[in-house]
């Protein structure tokens, strides 16, 4: 079963998507922030990181830079989600994105 790490700081966000997930055969790792996010995904090895780019400790953007610089995370696809549009997703194209996701809830 193919594992998607979760890192979502809304918990409303959080527990939809983690749902949603779950419903279509996933099994899905959560956690809440960035730092934890880089924790779970070293130890791990999940099939693609689904990551909000507003989280507290250590955000996104940086999260996402220092996982595709360690060799052990640097394979795994990063799908960069945001709810707020605008610059947040100009930035999702940043070369260390895999994927551009903007939704709204």
């Amino acid at each position: 079963m193919p594992r998607i790490l979760l890192i979502e700081g809304n918990e409303m966000n959080r527990n939809m998507l983690s749902r949603r997930l779950e419903r279509k055969g996933y099994q899905v790792l959560l956690t809440v922030d960035g730092q934890n996010g880089m924790v779970l995904a070293q130890a791990e090895s999940p099939d693609l990181i689904l990551m909000d780019m507003s989280l507290p400790l250590l955000d996104g953007w940086e999260a996402s830079r220092r996982l595709k610089a360690d060799p052990p995370t640097r394979r795994v696809p990063i799908i960069h989600a945001e709810t707020r549009e605008g610059e947040y997703c100009r930035r999702c194209r940043q070369p260390h994105a895999v994927k551009l996701l903007c939704y709204t809830i």
